[in-house]
């Protein structure tokens, strides 16, 4: 077996991983054209990935599963990956997180993509879905105004600034982190993946509070240069004080989608459009609003 890049010998297993995600690397094409080429070859979409955070994160989860492969079975070749290194590995993550086990689903199902593309036969594939306990355990906070107000009242700037943020809009954190300056205007620019991103709307205090807080920064400075784990932790202290669950930064995304779903059926639209306006807010590539359930179920619509 040989890989791209790799012709003379077949290399480690750990290497023969990286190689073949690295030739999926998409990041800076046009998602749309590469839509549109993947139909072309009968591919549902693009076999490629096009943020370089996921191409990172899917390198670190397969290059994890390959050394364990390796350390529990001796798989040297990718070829030599059975169903059953593939069965073991993912009971392993059973009693993890469903984050966890969606995103190593995501990665090796990426993984056997490029294996197809190479000519590598690939004799395993990812379970069909979560174990029950995982999908019992799955993360599933949102906060109510009252409480996300309770919240807001004892974060410290910038991190207010920043749950607030996402709380009016719907933003992953990646798009705090990625947030300058001069992405706020009448409008905040929110980045997405794929280098993606749409204008959102923002309450007009809250539009004066951001800008009171940049000052006269210039436009591509950091609007937040905070970490990640800076973040988290200011997150947890609040959340322990105001007597709110904390469920880490997805909650104030979910606490996001559910109120905009009880807003919008309440101006009259239907609940599947709501879900497909919802689905665009936040930057899902679904435009049907099917991802928009796993942020808001039907207890939100039970609810109104």
């Amino acid at each position: 077996m040989t890989i791209k890049g790799n012709t003379t010998h077949v290399g480690s297993l750990v290497y023969q991983v990286v190689q073949l995600l690295n030739s999926l690397n998409a990041v800076g094409q046009s998602r749309h054209e590469a839509k549109r080429r993947a139909r072309a070859v009968g591919f549902d979409k693009p076999v490629g990935v096009h943020g370089l955070g996921t191409v990172e994160k899917y390198i670190k989860r397969n290059v994890h599963f390959a050394k364990w492969c390796r350390a529990n079975y001796g798989a040297k070749t990718l070829d030599g990956i059975t169903q059953e290194m593939v069965d073991g590995y993912f009971a392993t993550l059973a009693d993890g997180s469903a984050s966890t086990w969606d995103t190593d689903i995501s990665a090796l199902n990426k993984l056997r993509v490029a294996m197809e593309l190479h000519g590598i036969d690939c004799r395993f594939a990812p379970p069909p879905g979560r174990p029950r306990r995982l999908a019992e355990r799955l993360h599933q906070q949102s906060y109510s105004a009252q409480q996300i107000a309770r919240l807001l009242a004892v974060l410290p700037e910038p991190y207010r600034l920043m749950a607030e943020l996402q709380w009016e809009t719907g933003a992953r954190w990646v798009s705090l982190k990625r947030l300058r300056a001069g992405d706020i205007q009448n409008n905040v620019w929110i980045s997405g993946k794929g280098g993606q991103g749409q204008w959102r709307p923002v309450t007009r205090r809250f539009r004066s509070e951001l800008l009171r807080w940049i000052g006269n920064a210039p436009a591509d400075a950091r609007v937040f240069a905070r970490s990640y784990g800076a973040y988290r932790a200011a997150l947890v202290r609040a959340c322990h004080t105001a007597g709110v669950p904390y469920d880490g930064t997805h909650a104030l995304r979910r606490s996001f989608a559910r109120r905009r779903l009880g807003e919008l059926m309440r101006l009259g639209q239907p609940e599947r459009k709501a879900r497909e306006i919802i689905a665009k807010e936040m930057g899902h590539g679904d435009k049907r609003g099917r991802i928009t359930w796993a942020y808001a179920g039907k207890d939100v619509v039970a609810g109104l």
